[in-house]
């Protein structure tokens, strides 16, 4: 008897990739995988955040999907006027503004506080960090980490492989995607 693909994996378990919502990334990546990091890389400018804004918002509007971000030098605050610029499309430095006088946002801002979307702060290499994280993860079962990337590209220049590895180990550990 023949099995299809998709039995096949279900009964190997193994976990299929979340789509990013970006038709070229998920041509070319398949999305994002639990297990598994996906590091954005680019010149200041480039549209790194926007890119990991556009993947939370789906992600959390779309699939109802637990994410966690965290952060290292942006407040939550700070974040979330990010994502309802996004939502306006204007710029970030503007949204502070457009809040106070566009109810389509401020519906936006109620909305996403509705939604799975969760904030840490600490240091990635801190061992305590590591262990709440785990709970929080388990908790709220959260299945994508976005990290700022501030905080994953000084982790790594600090602490060269490990900061690298111990995050690859957690990602795994937890059947969590991480993106950084």
């Amino acid at each position: 008897m023949i099995k299809s693909v998709e039995e096949v994996l279900n009964n190997m378990q193994i976990q299929r990739p979340m789509p990013t919502g970006m038709k070229f990334l998920d041509e070319h990546l398949g999305g994002l995988y639990p297990g598994e990091i996906t590091v954005i890389c680019g010149d200041a400018n480039d549209g790194k955040t926007a890119l990991m804004i556009k993947m939370i918002h789906r992600l959390v509007f779309d699939e109802d999907i637990p994410v966690l971000m965290v952060l290292n030098k942006t407040s939550e605050q700070s974040f979330l006027s990010c994502m309802a610029a996004y939502y306006s499309n204007v710029f970030c430095k503007d949204v502070q503004e457009l809040i106070i006088n566009d109810s389509d946002v401020k519906t936006y801002w109620q909305l996403l506080r509705t939604k799975p979307l969760y904030f840490a702060s600490e240091s990635i290499l801190d061992e305590e960090w590591a262990g709440s994280m785990k709970e929080e993860v388990s908790n709220k079962g959260i299945k994508v980490v976005f990290l700022e990337q501030a905080s994953y590209m000084q982790s790594l220049l600090n602490n060269k492989k490990r900061a690298g590895l111990a995050l690859k180990n957690l990602a795994k550990e937890l059947q969590v995607a991480v993106v950084a």
